[in-house]
Protein backbone atom coordinates (compact mmCIF):
# COMPACT_ATOMS: atom_id res chain seq x y z
CA UNK A 1 0.00 0.00 0.00
CA UNK A 2 1.43 3.55 -0.72
CA UNK A 3 0.88 6.81 0.69
CA UNK A 4 1.31 9.82 -1.21
CA UNK A 5 2.75 12.49 0.52
CA UNK A 6 0.30 14.96 -1.69
CA UNK A 7 -2.18 13.93 1.14
CA UNK A 8 0.17 14.32 4.22
CA UNK A 9 3.71 16.46 3.42
CA UNK A 10 5.23 15.32 7.02
CA UNK A 11 7.23 12.27 7.17
CA UNK A 12 5.40 9.63 8.82
CA UNK A 13 8.27 8.29 10.73
CA UNK A 14 10.02 11.96 11.81
CA UNK A 15 7.69 14.15 11.01
CA UNK A 16 10.23 16.47 8.85
CA UNK A 17 7.94 18.12 6.03
CA UNK A 18 9.16 16.57 2.49
CA UNK A 19 8.77 17.95 -0.78
CA UNK A 20 4.83 16.65 -2.69
CA UNK A 21 6.56 14.45 -5.29
CA UNK A 22 8.33 11.79 -2.51
CA UNK A 23 6.05 8.80 -2.09
CA UNK A 24 6.26 6.79 1.18
CA UNK A 25 6.18 2.93 0.97
CA UNK A 26 4.59 1.00 3.95
CA UNK A 27 7.12 -2.08 5.16
CA UNK A 28 5.73 -5.50 5.59
CA UNK A 29 7.34 -7.80 7.78
CA UNK A 30 7.01 -11.54 8.06
CA UNK A 31 6.92 -13.17 10.82
CA UNK A 32 9.25 -16.55 10.12
CA UNK A 33 8.21 -17.92 13.46
CA UNK A 34 4.70 -18.78 12.44
CA UNK A 35 5.03 -19.85 8.96
CA UNK A 36 4.24 -23.54 8.35
CA UNK A 37 6.75 -24.28 6.19
CA UNK A 38 9.44 -21.91 6.05
CA UNK A 39 11.52 -24.20 3.88
CA UNK A 40 9.04 -23.92 1.13
CA UNK A 41 8.27 -20.69 1.06
CA UNK A 42 9.94 -18.80 -1.54
CA UNK A 43 10.30 -14.75 -0.20
CA UNK A 44 12.91 -13.78 -2.85
CA UNK A 45 13.22 -15.21 -6.41
CA UNK A 46 15.02 -14.36 -10.36
CA UNK A 47 11.71 -12.30 -12.21
CA UNK A 48 11.09 -11.35 -15.59
CA UNK A 49 8.97 -9.11 -16.94
CA UNK A 50 6.53 -10.30 -19.34
CA UNK A 51 6.63 -9.60 -23.03
CA UNK A 52 4.63 -6.81 -24.44
CA UNK A 53 5.82 -4.40 -21.48
CA UNK A 54 7.81 -1.62 -21.51
CA UNK A 55 10.43 -3.74 -19.30
CA UNK A 56 10.22 -6.87 -21.23
CA UNK A 57 13.05 -9.08 -20.46
CA UNK A 58 14.05 -7.04 -17.26
CA UNK A 59 14.52 -7.81 -13.95
CA UNK A 60 11.97 -6.50 -11.46
CA UNK A 61 12.67 -5.19 -7.44
CA UNK A 62 9.59 -6.91 -6.32
CA UNK A 63 7.72 -9.97 -7.24
CA UNK A 64 4.19 -11.05 -5.49
CA UNK A 65 2.71 -14.79 -6.15
CA UNK A 66 -0.26 -13.31 -5.45
CA UNK A 67 -0.56 -10.63 -8.14
CA UNK A 68 1.32 -12.90 -10.73
CA UNK A 69 0.76 -12.49 -13.76
CA UNK A 70 -1.33 -9.53 -12.78
CA UNK A 71 1.62 -6.85 -12.66
CA UNK A 72 3.44 -8.35 -15.87
CA UNK A 73 6.57 -9.97 -13.32
CA UNK A 74 6.91 -13.69 -13.05
CA UNK A 75 9.41 -15.76 -11.78
CA UNK A 76 12.34 -15.94 -14.14
CA UNK A 77 13.88 -19.32 -15.66
CA UNK A 78 16.69 -17.62 -16.63
CA UNK A 79 19.66 -20.00 -15.40
CA UNK A 80 19.44 -23.29 -17.31
CA UNK A 81 15.96 -23.63 -17.11
CA UNK A 82 15.74 -22.80 -13.24
CA UNK A 83 15.08 -19.97 -11.20
CA UNK A 84 16.96 -19.07 -7.78
CA UNK A 85 14.68 -18.64 -5.00
CA UNK A 86 15.39 -17.45 -1.22
CA UNK A 87 13.54 -19.48 1.01
CA UNK A 88 11.96 -18.09 4.33
CA UNK A 89 14.72 -20.17 6.44
CA UNK A 90 17.66 -18.63 4.57
CA UNK A 91 18.21 -21.26 2.16
CA UNK A 92 19.00 -21.00 -1.57
CA UNK A 93 17.69 -23.19 -4.34
CA UNK A 94 17.06 -23.52 -7.94
CA UNK A 95 13.90 -25.16 -9.29
CA UNK A 96 12.45 -25.38 -13.12
CA UNK A 97 9.14 -24.91 -13.89
CA UNK A 98 7.41 -28.39 -13.01
CA UNK A 99 8.88 -27.95 -9.99
CA UNK A 100 7.96 -24.91 -8.97
CA UNK A 101 4.47 -25.43 -10.31
CA UNK A 102 4.71 -28.49 -7.57
CA UNK A 103 5.97 -26.68 -4.87
CA UNK A 104 3.50 -25.65 -1.73
CA UNK A 105 3.79 -21.97 -3.32
CA UNK A 106 2.06 -23.73 -6.63
CA UNK A 107 4.06 -20.50 -9.02
CA UNK A 108 2.85 -21.09 -12.59
CA UNK A 109 3.92 -17.74 -13.55
CA UNK A 110 6.95 -18.73 -14.97
CA UNK A 111 9.17 -16.78 -17.51
CA UNK A 112 12.19 -17.19 -19.74
CA UNK A 113 15.00 -15.11 -19.76
CA UNK A 114 12.94 -12.64 -22.59
CA UNK A 115 9.71 -12.30 -20.77
CA UNK A 116 7.94 -14.96 -22.69
CA UNK A 117 5.74 -17.67 -20.59
CA UNK A 118 6.90 -20.89 -20.46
Amino acid sequence: MQISLFESSLCLLCSRRLKPSFVFVRRQFYLLGRMKQPSSTALCADTVCEEGSANAGLSSWQWNPATSPGDGVGVGAIHNGESNLGMADGHVESQNKGELEASPMKISWVLDESGKRL
